[in-house]
């Protein structure tokens, strides 16, 4: 029911703050949308 695909198929994706600001940045040059969720 799943498949996995390159980063720029995906339209969002939702990560930690744990990642790196470098990580960050390239991230939302090749996804639609970067969610960061906070620990609360």
């Amino acid at each position: 029911m799943s498949t996995i695909g390159p980063l720029s198929a995906a339209d969002v994706l939702v990560t930690d703050s744990g990642l790196r600001g470098e990580a960050q940045a390239v991230l939302v040059d090749r996804v639609g949308r970067l969610i960061i969720a906070s620990a609360s």
